[in-house]
């Protein structure tokens, strides 16, 4: 395989090699053959003379003559091609050279090419050509000026290079915007593409003339925002970290990126509340516009409604119905019992088990990098993520920080095995953001058992389902069993574990 990988490395600049020979060696033997030809005339000419075809000789020298200088033109042009466009500019400038400029580039030299033939092999004076192609330029200028423009705009942006291909721009018009992928920047136009798979043609005159964007430069990663207004009782550091950790729960390494992370800030006040912008960044390249923002939509309004927040209402609206409070920060008991009536571990309890539970529910803020429980250690409590986010990290020999094992978000819960069974802790859990978490302590769970045995009944068999769902190896039907052998296992830990206090 080796040898294979090695053989195939070589051979590629031998096949270059033998590429550039067979250009340059075509245009160089007609070049040579034509001029051995246009000798060899030259001495059948006084046999033609003798014969009275001394104008026909000289007409077949000349054609060959010219045929002659076409080949070495083409010849240096192809020389050009390989020694100054495809070695000298991409070192110098870092970059293929751009198409329309080479090929205006060949135009010119062309032009010159056969002004100077037409002198030298045709006895044609220059000055009289220069004098009719002045004046067929002027007329040519005036009919065509539009033409011309979108041509020396193509060159000059193939030159500056404010945009390329595949770069993703919105062109800024005094009424709609336009935007796109660039697919093709040729002579006259550039086209692109958009979103709806449509083509928009656009004049090179006017691609110079108006105000771009390139979200593909000098980074493909570009930064993007939302707005949301909130109702101004609602605290902002609280609004700032729910919208932080509802994009950042979407995040991946080809879609809305983690790092940089996303953020947000306080913009400004409006009549209908307190203006939010939420950045954040992605690349075009892995994920469209529309996509990467309905991915961020869809994570903050599953944190919003887990935190019990609605996008504010206009301000008068508000005052005449009446709004629910929002000055407790996140931590009053409507919000808590809104939190655990949607936690799955408590998906068993009965109203009355669920209120109790929330009034006992202790608010814990954490700041971003803070440990909240650590592995190994015993616990008295577990926690639900009320917003913000929490990372669980596994340390071992082989990850003395700690191995991410994932996620925790709002709605989500950690811990219940150490205060139900008594185990320590298996995982460290670490704050990703600013966060508030509620805590559980064992007393809770302890009441609620004491007045309703079948309680822990319910938690075993939540518990149990959910470890036997991530098994991936079973079956729908040993997914069941193994649920059901879990749960009686587990069961069996927490009444031997909780006799002391459940008496």
């Amino acid at each position: 395989m080796i040898g294979l990988e090695r053989a195939v490395t070589v051979s590629e600049p031998v096949s270059r090699f033998r590429q550039a020979i067979f250009r340059l060696g075509v245009p160089a033997l007609l070049a040579l053959l034509t001029w051995q030809f246009r000798q060899q005339l030259g001495a059948w000419g006084k046999e033609l003379e003798a014969h009275g075809w001394s104008g026909a000789a000289n007409q077949a020298a000349r054609l060959v003559h010219a045929a002659e200088w076409l080949f070495i033109t083409w010849f240096f042009l192809r020389l050009m091609d390989a020694l100054f466009w495809d070695w000298w500019v991409p070192r110098r400038w870092g970059r293929p050279a751009p198409g329309l400029l080479r090929q205006m580039t060949r135009l010119s030299l062309f032009l010159l090419s056969m002004l100077a033939m037409t002198n030298r092999v045709f006895s044609v004076p220059i000055s009289g050509l220069w004098a009719t192609s002045g004046v067929v330029s002027i007329v040519l200028g005036v009919a065509l000026k539009e033409i011309i423009l979108d041509a020396f705009m193509g060159l000059s942006i193939n030159l500056d290079q404010p945009y390329q291909i595949g770069d993703w721009l919105k062109i800024h018009g005094k009424g709609e915007n336009t935007m796109g992928w660039v697919r093709e920047i040729n002579w006259r136009t550039t086209r692109l593409q958009t979103d709806d798979n449509n083509w928009i043609i656009i004049p090179n005159s006017v691609m110079g003339q108006s105000v771009i964007t390139n979200y593909s430069q000098p980074s493909e990663l570009g930064r993007w925002e939302l707005e949301f207004t909130f109702d101004p009782s609602i605290p902002p550091e609280r609004i700032i970290r729910v919208l932080k950790a509802g994009a950042l729960s979407i995040a991946s390494p080809h879609g809305v990126r983690a790092d940089p992370p996303p953020d947000v800030i306080l913009d400004r006040v409006s009549s209908g509340g307190y203006v939010y912008r939420l950045r954040y960044h992605h690349s075009l390249q892995d994920m469209s516009r529309g996509g990467a923002r309905n991915q961020v939509m869809a994570g903050v309004a599953k944190h919003l409604f887990n935190a019990g927040i609605h996008p504010s209402r206009e301000i008068q609206e508000v005052l005449l119905l009446g709004s629910v409070e929002h000055t407790d920060a996140g931590t009053g008991l409507h919000t808590r019992l809104l939190l655990i009536s949607r936690v799955e571990l408590f998906e068993g309890a009965t109203g009355t088990e669920l209120k109790r539970f929330a009034e006992m529910m202790i608010p814990r803020f954490f700041k971003a990098g803070d440990i909240v429980i650590r592995q190994g250690e015993p616990g008295e409590s577990m926690f639900v993520v009320g917003e913000g986010a929490m990372e669980a990290r596994l340390v071992n020999d082989k990850h003395p920080e700690g191995l991410v094992l994932g996620k925790i978000q709002p709605g989500q819960f950690f811990g219940e095995m150490s205060v139900l069974t008594g185990e320590p802790r298996t995982a460290s859990i670490i704050s990703a953001l600013d966060s508030l978490v509620f805590e559980i302590r064992r007393e809770a769970f302890v009441e609620i058992a004491g007045q309703n045995p079948k309680f822990l009944e319910l938690v075993s068999q939540t518990i149990a389902r959910r470890k036997a769902a991530m098994e991936s190896s079973l079956n729908a039907q040993e997914k069941t069993e193994k649920a059901q052998s879990m749960s009686d296992e587990l069961l069996g830990k927490m009444k031997n574990f909780l006799s002391k206090w459940l008496g």
